[in-house]
């Protein structure tokens, strides 16, 4: 006679109690991952429109600096007439601010080291070549600033592009104090 026991036989896996444990404990570990991974998305999409304002503030200083006469100081305004796609440059707005810093060089209102025998016209920094017979235009040393402003989730950020170059001097600067 042999007796059964349904309860003596043991069977293999794993029990509720323990499935939801091991599911507790990968859903608090998949929360952190799942941060990271956000915060890296986020970082990434930053670098890329810092990098676009960035190329942005240069074309408008190589405007300034070619002498575009709608990129004057004070002036400002949006990228959409760079676009090659639409809304590439959505949000992307530009402010330009140019000051005169320095004293007139070249031309008739610069003043000629005696000892110089070009009378400074060969450390000019200017376009026209020595050997051709055009009017030196006299430059000034102007600080320039671009500010490139666009959107970033739910705030605004700014890249700000500051440099020192010489300029044509035009008629504010001749009535300016700093120029002699």
């Amino acid at each position: 006679m042999c007796t059964h026991h349904p309860r003596a036989r043991t069977e293999g896996g794993f029990s509720l109690l323990e499935v939801m444990v091991a599911l507790a404990i990968l859903a608090l570990a998949a929360f952190p991952m799942l941060e990271v991974c956000n915060n890296s998305i986020d970082d990434a999409s930053l670098t890329r429109l810092m990098r676009v304002a960035k190329d942005l503030a240069n074309r408008k200083l190589n405007e300034v600096r070619l002498g575009d006469p709608a990129v004057t100081d004070g002036s400002s305004g949006e990228f959409s007439q760079l676009e090659r796609r639409i809304g590439e440059y959505q949000g992307f707005f530009w402010e330009v601010s140019i000051t005169t810093e320095g004293d007139a060089i070249g031309g008739e209102d610069s003043i000629a080291d005696p000892a110089d025998p070009t009378g400074g016209q060969n450390n000019l920094p200017t376009d026209v070549p020595n050997n051709q017979e055009e009017e030196a235009i006299p430059l000034v040393l102007k600080r320039v600033e671009v500010l490139v402003r666009y959107p970033y989730i739910r705030n605004e950020r700014e890249y700000r592009l500051e440099t020192y170059i010489y300029l044509p001097q035009d008629e504010e600067d001749i009535d300016s104090e700093t120029l002699r």
